[in-house]
């Protein structure tokens, strides 16, 4: 519940993922003004909501590299790290390309179903 709450936040409140995204105190201060306003305190301590809240961020950067979360006491620390390699230079690329296209005929009915 709480994933789809700071999803939107993130998209709303900042531009887009950057490696050189700054957390400040500001920041954490309107997040929690914002989530408290449909969140209680007994809420946010339960860790199965901990993990949305750490899994809304690492789904808003992945874009652009992976994170460091922490969270504690109404405090979020975050790092975004940039990727070091590049996806076309993945030593697991052909293995992708060879499995999309052994299932070329499934992924074909699959988007005939979505549509």
């Amino acid at each position: 519940m709480i994933y789809m709450k700071l999803k939107f936040y993130l998209r709303a409140n900042f531009s887009r993922p950057s490696i050189d995204f700054k957390w400040t105190r500001r920041d954490n201060n309107k997040l929690f003004e914002y989530i408290n306003k449909d969140f209680s305190s007994e809420y946010l301590l339960n860790p199965r909501n901990r993990l949305e809240m750490k899994q809304a961020f690492i789904d808003y950067f992945e874009p652009v590299g992976y994170i460091l979360f922490r969270y504690k006491e109404n405090q979020i620390n975050l790092k975004v790290i940039p990727y070091t390699l590049q996806p076309k230079d993945s030593k697991h690329l052909k293995a992708l390309i060879d499995l999309i296209v052994d299932n070329k005929d499934t992924i074909h009915c699959l988007k005939q179903k979505i549509k």
